[in-house]
């Protein structure tokens, strides 16, 4: 099959880097077809780089945690017994094409966890009795290994903190200096006996992932360039809350996010001008709703998408979002999970937050900030009572949205919220 380029693939229209954070296979393994090569970061989730052909992995040629933009080569392929020399000649001829899928791997939608860092190279001399051998079959970065074999670490002693098992340079470096054989820098070691002891505050640097770079980059294009204003309006939610226990009591546990989900997607029916997303000069719009939810995640925030909620029950959704919360959490989410979307829902309610307004998540024009209930007095009747309410604001794009059509949205919410038959029907 001869020699052929690995280079990074293309997941998506809108994908243009990737990182490369975990190589899988090492220089000179042999590899089957299927077989996982590589963990690579796009956007906001990590997609595993699959061989398509059997072959040699016969160079790598970006460590773990670069950055390269699609295209550009990755590693070189081929087959048991090709020429060293005939391997540089056909690295010295490759041009980056514009896009494709890498040669010789296949992109499939089923994503893991990236479990390394980037890290520098290590002297390859062994110390003591350790060496290659004593890690064969042991999942850890080539970088780490090495390192160990410096440190004279045994890989029975060191703990990895991967979930996936896998060791990192972190876990070696930890291992060694529990056992010994590493010592920390001595400007921060402790001496309660000196009597000018110095203190250091140096920061621990940690790249961004791509993840956070693609969500920096876009909420930083959306704030800069969108018009934005915003809507607010307290809704009471004692009738929604007694609703739900009377509908948990049939039917199991849900959640009033769920509930708000069916909610805004009703009141999108109601009010279809704001179920828009903005294209250049071209307003796009749905005649189902496509709500977008913001989930935390380690990795930084993601949104993955219910589709038409408007059609769908309140058990459907609930189970939908446990599902997709679950994955994300697990950076397990595909890309048709987290695209589109045709309006965007923030709950900060668990966290205690008040009220808050969020920012919008183009080519969506609007998005609904949720914040916490709170108990307040109200007066009603003669008398007056405890109520509870939340407090909602809503983020519109002025170019597509305006006051009238924003105000009218946030009216039909206040409805579904505090008249919620409608919703469990």
């Amino acid at each position: 099959m001869s020699l052929r380029y690995l280079t990074m693939p293309k997941w998506g229209i809108e994908m243009q880097q990737g990182t490369l954070t975990e190589w899988h296979v090492q220089e000179g393994e042999t590899i089957t077809k299927g077989q996982l090569i590589a963990l690579i970061e796009t956007d906001k989730i990590t997609n595993e780089l699959e061989a398509d052909t059997p072959g040699v992995l016969h160079k790598v040629l970006v460590p773990e945690g670069e950055v390269k933009t699609v295209g550009e080569l990755l590693a070189i392929l081929g087959d048991e017994g090709d020429n060293p020399e005939a391997i540089e000649a056909f690295l010295a001829a490759f041009q980056a094409a514009d896009t494709s899928m890498a040669a010789g791997a296949t992109a499939p939608a089923a994503q893991a966890e990236s479990a390394s860092e980037p890290v520098p190279a290590e002297s390859d001399a062994p110390i003591g009795s350790i060496s290659e051998a004593d890690f064969a079959n042991i999942k850890i970065s080539p970088a780490a290994k090495r390192r160990a074999i410096t440190l004279g670490l045994a890989p029975d002693l060191i703990v990895s903190t991967s979930k996936r098992g896998r060791i990192s340079m972190q876990d070696v470096e930890q291992s060694a200096i529990a056992n010994g054989l590493l010592t920390l820098d001595s400007s921060e070691a402790s001496d309660a006996s000196t009597a000018n002891k110095t203190y250091s505050n140096e920061p621990t640097i940690t790249p961004m992932s791509a993840m956070r770079k693609t969500v920096a980059k876009r909420l930083t294009e959306a704030k800069s360039t969108i018009p934005h204003f915003y809507l607010r309006s307290d809704i009471r939610v004692d009738t929604l809350l007694e609703a739900k226990s009377a509908y948990q009591a049939k039917n199991g546990k849900v959640s009033v996010n769920d509930l708000l989900i069916k909610a805004a997607a009703l009141a999108l029916i109601e009010n279809p001008d704001v179920n828009v997303q903005l294209h250049g000069d071209d307003i796009h719009s749905f005649k189902h709703a496509d709500i977008a939810v913001a989930v935390s995640t380690p990795r930084g925030l993601i949104t993955p998408v219910v589709r038409s909620a408007d059609l769908r029950g309140i058990r459907d959704i609930s189970s939908a979002m446990k599902d997709m919360a679950e994955r994300a959490r697990d950076n397990k989410l595909t890309h048709e999970d987290i695209a589109a979307g045709t309006f965007t829902l923030s709950n900060l309610g668990m966290f205690g937050i008040d009220q808050f307004d969020a920012i919008i998540n183009p080519p969506q024009c609007a998005i609904l900030a949720v914040g916490t209930k709170r108990t307040v007095w109200t007066q009603e009747g003669e008398g007056g009572v405890f109520a509870n309410y939340i407090s909602c604001s809503l983020s519109c794009d002025h170019r597509a949205i305006d006051g009238a059509l924003g105000a009218a949205f946030l009216k039909s919410l206040k409805t579904l919220i505090e008249s919620p038959q409608r919703l469990f029907d």
